[in-house]
């Protein structure tokens, strides 16, 4: 293999002729390539791109096919003019910017009346805050209570003793100092106790029987809905 080697070394190689030697031709213009397609960037397109992009705050999809080309074509004219494309974005910010001013303008237009009456209420004079009634002194609850059985469950033609009363009040969990208290602070709270007893005691005697629970109306006053239940 080396002697092989060294054999081929000392072959003189032929030298290249003349129209070896010669340099490559040209390329004529009628098989040059041309440089691709033709851009799509025309002054018609970058206008509906400006508007619809820019002052309608649409998408870049649908600027793109408002203005006929690809999304893929309007990201490379963003990459390649990016001075464009920045004019772009701050012009569709100052619309952004104009469209919330009048937003807001028409909203304090419309809450104007509305706005005036909290500023009057936050920061103007305050109403005069009118005084609650005084509370008329009244008997409590278990003193009527306490009435109304005195009033129904003893006999009309008897007589109220005070273990009537105190069975009235221990019935009523009302304590009998209490009573006694109430009936010097409230006169009228027993004279409407006889009144009632009494007329009871004359529908009694005019129809033989009193019910339970019922006191009729006075005279000249109309009878409420419960009177046709008892004198059917």
């Amino acid at each position: 293999m080396r002697f092989l080697q060294h054999s081929l070394r000392r072959i003189p190689m032929p030298e290249p002729s003349r129209s070896d030697t010669r340099e490559p031709s040209q390329p004529s213009s009628a098989t040059r390539a041309r440089g691709g397609r033709p851009s799509k960037w025309s002054d018609e397109k970058v206008a509906i791109i400006t508007d619809v992009f820019g002052r309608q705050l649409r998408t870049k999809r649908a600027a793109a096919k408002a203005a006929g080309i690809g999304y893929q074509t309007l990201m490379d004219w963003q990459r390649q003019r990016p001075e464009w494309f920045d004019a772009l974005l701050a012009l569709q910010w100052h619309t952004r910017l104009e469209r919330g001013a009048e937003r807001e303008r028409w909203w304090l237009e419309k809450n104007r009346q509305k706005m005036q009456r909290r500023a009057q209420a936050i920061f103007g004079p305050r109403p005069k805050k009118k005084r609650p009634a005084p509370q008329r002194d009244q008997p409590t609850k278990q003193m009527r209570l306490v009435c109304w059985r005195l009033t129904h469950h003893v006999h009309p033609e008897d007589l109220i003793t005070e273990q009537d009363e105190r069975d009235a009040c221990a019935h009523f969990r009302l304590l009998w100092e209490n009573w006694i208290a109430a009936k010097e602070r409230f006169p009228q709270m027993m004279e409407q106790v006889r009144d009632r007893r009494a007329r009871r005691l004359r529908y009694g005697q005019e129809h033989g029987r009193v019910p339970i629970g019922w006191t009729p109306p006075k005279p000249g006053k109309r009878p409420s809905w419960r009177y046709s239940l008892w004198t059917d």
